[in-house]
């Protein structure tokens, strides 16, 4: 793998690694692969090399370009399961909250009735 790719290869796994949410995650898929993105400009770079050069290059840039499209994918799917799991564990908590607010209104209620009938 070329200088240039290498180079791209592992900016992009470092930026991945640092991805936390879906919106960053988009943001560094229109930086890596966007229109303007870092594997785009090497493409255009092929213009710019021997003839000799372009195959090889060219390869190895679409390489590069399916390695960041499945890292982004799995990634998605990564932030997709912790989203539920979150969810998973707010519904969770909610439910336990709302029966212990209503076993506390039970006991309310029950001490209620034991006043009245004691009046």
């Amino acid at each position: 793998m070329s200088q240039k790719t290498m180079e791209v290869k592992n900016a992009f796994l470092e930026a991945l690694s640092k991805v936390e949410n879906m919106e960053d995650l988009e943001k560094i898929r229109v930086e890596y692969i966007g229109k303007k993105g870092y594997v785009t400009e090497l493409l255009k770079e092929m213009k710019n090399l021997p003839n000799e050069e372009k195959k090889t290059f060219g390869q190895e840039v679409n390489v590069l370009k399916n390695e960041v499209n499945e890292q982004i994918a799995i990634k998605r799917e990564e932030l997709k399961q912790k989203e539920i799991e979150l969810q998973t564990l707010t519904a969770q908590k909610n439910e336990a909250k709302r029966r212990d607010d209503l076993d506390r209104a039970i006991k309310i209620n029950k001490e209620i009735e034991r006043v009245n009938k004691e009046l």
